[in-house]
């Protein structure tokens, strides 16, 4: 998000998402996005009273990072180089 404008609190509430949209948005279920508040980790989210709301773009950002986390990890306990081109897969 570098370079763009800072989004403010009443832009985010407006187009945010809630706990349930945010967990689809990513993959996962709404209490697992309960478990990463309690523990302070996942995705950052906003606290509108007793709303929880989440940025689309947070959760973009969270994924970037979480997904690379995991593909590398993937890659290198099966032995598999990074494709280069769609398609391409091979093994070491």
């Amino acid at each position: 998000m570098s370079g763009e404008k800072s989004k403010t609190k009443k832009e985010i509430i407006a187009c945010g998402l809630n706990t349930k949209q945010a967990a689809k948005y990513i993959g996962s279920t709404p209490k697992t996005m309960a478990n990463y508040r309690s523990l302070e980790q996942g995705p950052h989210y906003w606290k509108n009273g007793k709303e929880i709301i989440y940025d689309p773009d947070d959760l973009d950002d969270y994924l970037e990072v979480h997904m690379r986390k995991i593909n590398t990890v993937y890659y290198e306990t099966f032995g598999i180089i990074r494709p280069r081109c769609k398609g391409e897969l091979a093994s070491k």
